[in-house]
């Protein structure tokens, strides 16, 4: 009896045995590959630049007027035509300037001859020397008046001062006019002025390197314009910088100048995007210098005075930290003085959740997305 409920007690375990044998072994969990933002530095860290909002104006702008007042009978000039240098943008009726030169042409006709014979007179005693000298002031005064007379008919026609386009037109033919008040506005279509708000910070860095680095040591240039929609961008050059800041805003405004683009037509008023190099901002205006977002730097809590990179190794996809020494520290962007080549992509954001030798895959997209 004894023996028959052993037997059954183990016939009982032997399905419970059977599962055990067929289960695999478990395995470790894998740890997971953790996604990573990274710059790649060197001729990469292009992304170490700002880009600010930026409005374009015409380097050269006149605000045209008529010198002497009148009727507009000829007004040939449109909104948006392209001009040149003396040509005729409008007229005035001229018929009266006309007859006032004719006046003033008899009136120093006869001065003159009066003037040529008084200074035979005198000569021979015939008039006294004041006399003379009446004839004299009469004269001067009948050629000033010629010279005003046939200036004041030239200025009955209103000329462009240089090549550019018409950009305001205030006025209709036929209108009376006065002096000096705004017939059109002309605008230059060479040169362009490219204005952009900057923190204090930046207008500082721009400010020391116009003054401290030599033209022959910069590079080319610290700033890019990119227009709406396009890849390309264009070079630009220092102009000025404003001395009062925005009250509002507290930022200057600071001008740099740019020459028309052969392959793309812009106006005055239009809106693009300032690209500032910051690397090129640096002493010595050097692009050999490293920069890197503050959000790269860390430091391990067994070295808490030491500063460090996660540096990303891309054939095995893994990143190590790398100690680096740190230079001027200037809002968000670091300068690293030692430890790193300039060539690395390292990792900037998220460091503070990473270990040596884990496995990662890169983000795509630039800094702040």
């Amino acid at each position: 009896m004894r023996r028959l409920s052993m037997l059954r007690i183990l016939l009982s375990l032997l399905p419970l045995a059977l599962v055990a044998c067929n289960q695999a072994p478990e395995t470790p969990a894998q740890e997971p590959i953790r996604p990573v933002k990274t710059l790649e530095l060197g001729e990469n860290q292009s992304l170490l630049q700002r880009r600010f909002p930026a409005h374009i104006t015409a380097s050269h702008r006149a605000e045209l007027s008529f010198r002497v007042p009148g009727k507009i009978v000829r007004l040939p000039a449109k909104e948006g035509d392209e001009v040149t240098r003396d040509q005729v943008l409008a007229e005035l009726d001229s018929r009266d300037y006309q007859l006032v030169v004719q006046d003033r042409e008899a009136k120093f006709t006869r001065a003159k001859a009066d003037y040529e014979r008084g200074k035979k007179l005198v000569k021979q005693g015939h008039i006294s020397r004041t006399d003379f000298d009446r004839l004299e002031a009469n004269f001067r005064s009948a050629k000033a008046a010629l010279e005003k007379a046939r200036r004041d008919l030239s200025f009955t026609r209103l000329k462009a001062p240089f090549d550019g386009r018409v950009a305001r037109r205030y006025v209709e033919n036929f209108e009376e006019v006065q002096a000096k008040q705004p017939v059109m506005a002309l605008e230059g279509i060479d040169q362009f002025d490219v204005k952009v708000d900057l923190p204090e910070n930046l207008v500082r860095k721009v400010r020391r390197r116009q003054e401290d680095v030599p033209p022959e040591k910069a590079p080319e240039t610290i700033a890019y314009i990119h227009f709406d929609r396009r890849d390309k961008r264009y070079p630009l050059t220092f102009k000025e910088i404003a001395t009062r800041a925005d009250p509002r805003t507290r930022t200057f405004e600071v001008t740099f100048t740019m020459p028309a683009p052969e392959d793309l037509t812009i106006l005055s008023g239009m809106s693009a995007e300032m690209e500032l190099d910051l690397t090129a901002l640096q002493a010595g205006g050097s692009k050999n210098v490293i920069e890197v977002p503050a959000s790269a730097v860390f430091s391990r809590p067994e070295s808490a005075k030491d500063s460090y990179v996660w540096v990303v190794d891309e054939d095995k996809m893994e990143v190590q930290p790398r100690k680096v020494r740190l230079g001027p520290i200037e809002d968000d962007r670091i300068t690293i003085l030692e430890g790193l080549e300039g060539t690395e992509r390292i990792v900037i954001a998220g460091v503070h959740n990473l270990h040596p030798g884990q496995k990662v895959r890169l983000l795509e997209g630039p800094i702040g997305d």
